[in-house]
């Protein structure tokens, strides 16, 4: 994956630059006063490196947990892998591209920062580009069997058992902050009689899923 300038990566660059500047010239305020400047030089040195060792732990760290996110994410997608891994990897190499391909997508996706975009962010947008995916407020359906319905469109091979028994128990009165998540269990549990899973996405307070 190619390193990508960001305006953040820009500002640190410049951070250190001013701190470098700053070191140098206390150092030389040292030099001036006192000849023994070992010591002074040695920690400032240390801490400069320190600080980048950090920095490029952290890179690395957060390198291996998005390649681990990818093949993941590619392994749930079955047939779409590859057009995953493309779309994937030409936000990260070639942004300009990326957004000119998906303008339409992105204007309906505006909620995103678009220029620092989670890996679990890009995995949504393709989702969404391919009508793989939904949403659905913790509050509850804007339709009843709106969930169904959506599941639906995929395959229609589906006894809805324990669904209906849920939905029956629960068609009465208002309804709690639990319902919907409980709600897909149930789903989830009639899908896995046919070797269906659910996929659930969790984005700033939104619940998204698919079913794979």
């Amino acid at each position: 994956m190619k390193i990508k300038i960001t305006p953040s990566s820009i500002l640190i660059i410049i951070t250190l630059g001013i701190i470098l500047l700053i070191g140098f010239i206390i150092l030389f305020s040292i030099w001036i006063k006192s000849l023994d400047t070992f010591w002074a030089v040695f920690v400032f040195c240390f801490v400069i490196i320190a600080s980048f060792a950090y920095d490029l732990r952290n890179k690395k760290l957060q390198s291996n947990k998005n390649n681990q996110f990818l093949d993941n994410a590619k392994k749930i997608l079955g047939y779409y892998s590859l057009e995953f891994d493309e779309f994937y990897h030409l936000y990260f190499d070639n942004s300009k591209n990326f957004f000119l391909e998906n303008k339409k997508l992105l204007e309906e996706n505006d909620n995103f920062d678009l220029k620092k975009l989670k890996p679990i962010e890009i995995l949504y947008l393709f989702l969404h580009s391919r009508k793989l995916v939904n949403v659905t407020d913790w509050k509850g359906e804007e339709n009843d069997f709106e969930i169904e319905t959506f599941i639906e469109t995929f395959t229609k091979n589906i006894n809805w058992k324990n669904t209906t028994t849920f939905r029956n128990a629960n068609n009465k009165g208002l309804k709690d902050s639990n319902f919907v998540p409980d709600l897909l269990k149930v789903i989830d549990k009639d899908l896995s009689n046919i070797n269906y899973r659910l996929v659930f996405l969790d984005l700033t307070g939104m619940l998204m899923y698919t079913h794979v």
